[in-house]
């Protein structure tokens, strides 16, 4: 648990108050969405003989399912694991920007700790304005890598809400934020 704290603060992300899935196992799953078929066969039975996945090898089943032609198919690796998960987070947004979503949406975004309802209050050209100028790419693979250092996986997922939401209230590009005013009556928060 240490290291997460540690990751916290040096990455500035919350932990999503409501887990609905550990990074770790997120992250096989997603792993295991970019296989090809065969290759998936042989990381399930890798799974399989692993202590501390075979626990939850059920459940990155079914979130590699889920991911299933969101991310593109590769070799994987953390830059294309961070890159699959960025795209996972932006089409997940996009499909929502144009009322797209379905349930297999929504759950992605209930594990990713991302909020329909703020997502739908706020301009689409403002969620543009946030994935091109917040740092969240970056945040996103420097989470992975610390992730998928030895005891980092069981951490809980970051809350992506609670970052649009200060980004949103702190950031000079957004247009939410009024120079020189701030409080409840110009700040956005998050329930």
């Amino acid at each position: 648990m240490e290291s997460w704290r540690g990751f916290v603060n040096e990455v500035e992300f919350e932990a999503c108050p409501v887990p609905t899935v550990d990074v770790d196992t997120f992250l096989s799953g997603l792993e295991l969405a970019m296989m090809e078929p065969e290759a998936q066969k042989d990381y399930i039975e890798k799974l399989k003989g692993s202590r501390t996945r075979v626990k939850n090898l059920n459940r990155i089943i079914e979130i590699g399912g889920f991911l299933t032609g969101l991310v593109a198919v590769g070799t994987g690796g953390t830059a294309l694991i961070g890159a699959g998960f960025v795209a996972i987070v932006a089409n997940l947004w996009r499909s929502r920007q144009e009322t797209q979503s379905d349930k297999k949406t929504n759950a992605i975004m209930k594990m990713l700790c991302i909020d329909g309802a703020l997502l739908d209050t706020i301009d689409n050209d403002v969620e543009t304005l946030y994935w091109t100028n917040s740092d969240l790419r970056d945040k996103i693979e420097a989470y992975i890598i610390n992730a998928r250092q030895p005891g980092g996986g069981a951490d809980p997922m970051p809350n992506f809400t609670a970052h649009l939401v200060n980004w949103l209230n702190t950031d000079d590009d957004s247009p939410y934020k009024v120079a020189g005013q701030t409080g409840p009556d110009t700040d956005i928060v998050a329930r």
